[in-house]
């Protein structure tokens, strides 16, 4: 649930916005449009996980046991969820680009 609330919910919303433009770009007088928003898109996703979006997720991430023990949750739970959420932050980026070409 952290990774969704803190990293893929804001992956998705940059990336929603090509559901409404790029349909009507497919089917306008001008199809290359498509290739140009997405192009575009990569790089605002870029230069958000850079600079904006992935220092703090990351600090997050990488700190989720030690957030976890601190608000009193079961060790094991709180090793284990720390485990995923840094083999996740890894997958971030590939998801945010996967995001772009779906």
């Amino acid at each position: 649930m952290t990774a969704s609330v803190t990293g893929y919910s804001i992956i998705q919303g940059f990336t929603s916005t090509l559901d409404t433009m790029l349909p009507s770009a497919w089917t306008s007088s001008q199809p290359k449009l498509v290739g140009l928003w997405s192009q575009r898109m990569a790089v605002v996703m870029a230069a958000c996980l850079i600079y904006l979006n992935y220092q703090p997720i990351m600090l997050i991430w990488l700190s989720a046991e030690s957030i976890l023990l601190g608000l009193k949750q079961d060790p094991e739970v709180a090793h284990l969820a720390g485990i995923y959420l840094k083999y996740a932050l890894i997958g971030l980026p590939a998801y945010a680009f996967n995001s772009i070409s779906r």
